[in-house]
């Protein structure tokens, strides 16, 4: 009976510290190439309660010469929300953003509709 008192008050205090609420991720990528150029595109959504609340947008560019990977890294300088590495002839820009719990219940916010919307553009998800 010990037992099972002490077992039933760890789940409750578990489900009272983190919540109900259910968080999953969905990962989405995309490869294009342009000209001598090729690009990888990676995409990851954190869904609270089937809600995108969190985004993490990688870019990976691969250009022929550093002349352009640092022309392409330069259109996203002093812009706050990207963090630029570049490499010799590769760029990776990485953008993420936040979403508020009131921006974010929308039916366009919904685990099926970001889905949906971004195979739609291209993106292979899982």
């Amino acid at each position: 009976m010990k037992k099972r008192l002490s077992v039933c008050i760890m789940v409750m205090a578990l489900v009272l510290l983190t919540g109900c609420s259910k968080t999953k991720k969905l990962t989405c990528t995309q490869d294009q190439s342009f000209g001598s150029a090729s690009m990888e595109a990676k995409a990851v959504i954190t869904f609270k309660d089937d809600y995108a609340r969190k985004t993490e947008t990688t870019i990976t560019a691969t250009f022929e010469d550093e002349t352009t990977a640092k022309a392409f890294a330069k259109y996203y300088e002093g812009k706050d929300e990207y963090k630029i590495t570049t490499k010799g002839k590769k760029v990776t820009v990485v953008q993420t953003e936040e979403i508020s719990e009131k921006e974010a219940k929308s039916d366009s916010n919904k685990y099926d509709s970001v889905k949906k919307a971004l195979e739609t553009d291209g993106f292979k998800c899982k």
